[in-house]
């Protein structure tokens, strides 16, 4: 796991673009773990957002304070995603994170993790295990159709028993 930090500071007016961030660099992606508010005015707010141009456009990722100037992210952006960093207010936004290696240096476990939380929902979630069971029981019902007529005519003898 080759990690390297990475930082920017980005203020009103100069917004970080993750296209500058990426393009010439030999990693993959960008993980963005914090936002801090520095330099602040006293009562005021600051708003991180992002937009791509498109169809995302001033989405807040953070809403900051001086009382409360900090905030933990995880966003991951890739190296083909086009994401602007801007803000709104009077301060500036230290963005710190780090990059995520490509190719044969991208860490195994990420995608053999993954699939062991699959495995391991699967045999804890309740709703696939009540399907599984359901499906189960209408096979074994109708593997055995005669099973039903007996039902059936036990049910007649005793309307008879009664009359």
């Amino acid at each position: 796991k080759n990690r390297m930090f990475w930082g920017h500071v980005v203020k009103e007016g100069k917004p970080m673009k993750s296209q500058q961030q990426l393009e010439n660099s030999e990693f993959a992606a960008l993980h963005v773990s914090s936002a801090v508010l520095v330099n602040g005015a006293k009562d005021s707010k600051v708003t991180l957002s992002a937009s791509n141009g498109k169809d995302l456009k001033n989405l807040t990722v953070a809403s900051l304070s001086m009382q409360q100037d900090t905030r933990a992210l995880d966003l991951y952006i890739n190296c083909t995603q086009n994401l602007v960093f801007s803000v709104a207010g009077k301060g500036e936004v230290h963005l710190s994170g780090y990059f995520e290696p490509k190719g044969e240096d991208m860490d195994e476990d990420m995608f053999y993790g993954q699939e062991e939380d699959d495995d391991e929902e699967e045999g804890e979630d309740p709703i696939k295990l009540a399907l599984a069971n359901k499906k189960r029981n209408v096979h074994a019902a109708s593997a055995n159709p005669e099973d039903d007529s007996d039902e059936d005519e036990e049910e007649s003898d005793l309307e008879g028993a009664d009359q």
